[in-house]
């Protein structure tokens, strides 16, 4: 499993909403569940976890934001 890891570090990127359907059918195929089903239930999670990272980074300004200002 380490080597599986040390890959995974190796092929880390920045994705954004243009590269939702490819990255989505590419985690489909590796997680060996290339179905229609499956494919959704990861764009799923896509959209989740890119709002969440959305909104984090807009408290992480807001709060740098307000710092600045007092």
């Amino acid at each position: 499993m380490e080597n599986g890891s040390l890959e995974s570090r190796e092929t880390e990127m920045t994705v954004n909403g243009q590269d939702k359907a490819p990255t989505v059918e590419r985690a489909a195929r590796l997680l060996g569940c290339d179905d229609q089903a499956s494919r959704q239930a990861l764009g799923n999670l896509w959209d989740e976890a890119f709002e969440a990272g959305r909104l984090a980074a807009l408290d992480e300004l807001q709060d740098r934001f307000c710092v600045c200002m007092k």
